[in-house]
């Protein structure tokens, strides 16, 4: 689409789905796995109006939605879906990252302060 506050979705074989739902630019996106409050998967975006979304891949339709603090962030630069305990995904973080595990909690409060 040529609407930055529209986004296609196309899996596989099946015809692309376009979401409408932001007010402005659409950036990041992060994938949902399908699982059984999403049969055929989600996904999670963020845009400049402040909002992130969340869809449902079989409907197409917004399943949640809400605003964050336009002082907070003027743009979300990423998003992510936390499907691990915090302290795995801080592990994971860190040793990708070559980082020291005493840095472990301080991750593990981020996160739990912003997801």
């Amino acid at each position: 689409p040529s609407d930055p506050s529209l986004f296609s979705v196309s899996l596989c074989s099946q015809p692309p789905k376009i979401m409408v739902g932001h007010t402005s630019f659409v950036g990041p996106l992060a994938w949902i796995p399908p699982n059984s409050e999403f049969p055929e998967g989600g996904i999670v975006s963020g845009g400049m109006d402040t909002l992130i979304k969340v869809w449902d891949l079989r409907s197409g339709c917004v399943w949640w939605d809400g605003y964050v603090s336009y002082s907070y962030s003027p743009f979300f630069a990423c998003v992510c879906v936390l499907l691990d305990n915090p302290y795995d995904t801080a592990d994971k973080w860190l040793l990708r990252e070559d980082l020291p595990l005493s840095y472990r909690q301080q991750i593990v409060d981020f996160i739990l302060e912003n997801t």
